[in-house]
């Protein structure tokens, strides 16, 4: 099958969207979070509670889109691998996906304002609350000092009172934490595991021919097997510093929630890489998108001499990669032109002059067969136009 084939396959899978959007999530947190958290760290505002909350709050939507999407990239890994090409059409629809992705980031920003409006725990940007056995122990003394049976009343309920709130908000956050990020969990752990099912048994079945579509989709499925992977490696350990952080505080966890938060915001930079090592397909547009930059060939395209006299010139870039993977590019020009005789006064001969605008355009496209100047591009095939010119009789040259 050709790449323009692939190419088209891959853009008709409503379901790849789920990507994009996995993809977005990552760019929240590499393009503002990490920013402004290097930014804060060279201008000493690391305790600035303002920039703490956005960051957090940033960080935990980037957290919970990721976390959903990765369960409905298995869902819908799932429904292709198992269902007919029809049938697969008829239920994952454009306007579904969409419905999907904008629900995560919906209730993401929702739960993620509440988390910090309520100040549930943890709240890496307020102090932690101090031991029980401080709180008890103030408890009793404001008992003493009030007095009489009245004021050891009084006492109880003060020592009573924080710590039943305390409770109750480390209940939601464990029931919304359960919502947000068990169940996508759950759902993915079953998608993917009923999805290597469904392949094993379509891939050992000797008389049954397998299309080559269906590799493809089993080799992507892998592959979101692999960044879930990562997000669980991720988060799983910031996650524990941040619950003891709020139940158990000990000398050094803040430094090492530090550390632990700069490696689970990692996960948004080495995600896109994973899909280039572990996918043949993302590897080749990672390649195409790089052989631009890194390796190009040659490239040429001609002047059309205009104005005083007849002339042309040809103008030639031979462009090579250097050492140590650098490109360097060389410049030769070359003219030829056949002076004309002229008169003045004060004799001497007029000269024929190179032409200083370029007939033709240049286009420089990333990918090959997909780009519209392309003469194999199914637009230009429809177009039913020669190979050689545009409409505008300029010709077109590509890098």
């Amino acid at each position: 099958m050709s790449s323009h084939e692939q190419f088209v396959y891959f853009v008709r899978a409503a379901g790849n969207a789920f990507l994009v959007n996995a993809a977005l999530a990552d760019l929240l947190v590499t393009g503002v979070v990490m920013p402004a958290s290097s930014v804060a760290i060279l201008a000493e505002l690391q305790e600035a509670p303002a920039l703490c909350r956005a960051q957090w709050l940033l960080a935990l939507v980037g957290l919970l889109v990721s976390a959903q999407t990765q369960a409905a990239m298995a869902a819908e890994g799932l429904a292709r691998l198992a269902l007919r090409p029809e049938r697969y059409a008829a239920r994952v629809t454009v306007g579904r996906v969409s419905a999907v992705a904008l629900l995560t980031w919906a209730t993401a920003g929702a739960a993620a304002a509440a988390h910090l409006a309520l100040r549930l725990p943890p709240q890496p940007c307020f102090q932690s609350p101090p031991p029980a056995d401080e709180a008890e122990v103030d408890a009793e003394a404001g008992g003493v000092a009030a007095g009489g049976g009245a004021g050891a009343a009084a006492g109880e309920a003060a020592a009573s009172t924080p710590g039943a709130a305390a409770e109750s908000r480390a209940h939601a956050t464990a029931c919304g934490a359960a919502l947000l990020l068990g169940l996508p969990a759950l759902i993915a752990l079953v998608a993917y595991a009923r999805a290597a099912v469904v392949a094993r048994s379509a891939l050992a079945r000797p008389t049954c021919k397998v299309p080559v579509t269906f590799g493809w989709d089993y080799a992507l499925l892998k592959t979101n097997v692999w960044s879930a992977l990562l997000l669980a490696a991720a988060w799983l350990p910031v996650s524990v510093a941040l619950a003891l952080w709020s139940t158990a505080p000990f000398p050094g966890l803040a430094r090492l929630l530090f550390h632990l938060a700069w490696l689970a915001m990692s996960k948004s930079c080495i995600n896109s890489l994973l899909y280039c090592v572990t996918n043949r397909h993302f590897r080749a547009a990672y390649i195409n998108l790089f052989h631009y930059c890194c390796c190009k060939t040659s490239v040429s395209f001609s002047r059309r001499a205009r104005g005083g006299g007849g002339g042309s010139a040809l103008a030639g870039v031979s462009c090579g990669g250097g050492g140590g993977g650098m490109s360097s590019c060389v410049g030769v020009a070359s003219a030829a032109a056949e002076a004309s005789g002229g008169g003045g006064g004060g004799g001497g001969g007029g000269g024929g002059g190179c032409g200083s605008r370029p007939a033709g355009d240049v286009r420089v496209h990333i990918i090959p067969g997909y780009n519209m100047y392309s003469y194999t591009s199914p637009q230009r095939a429809r177009d039913g136009r020669p190979g050689g010119g545009r409409a505008n009789g300029r010709d077109v040259y590509e890098l």
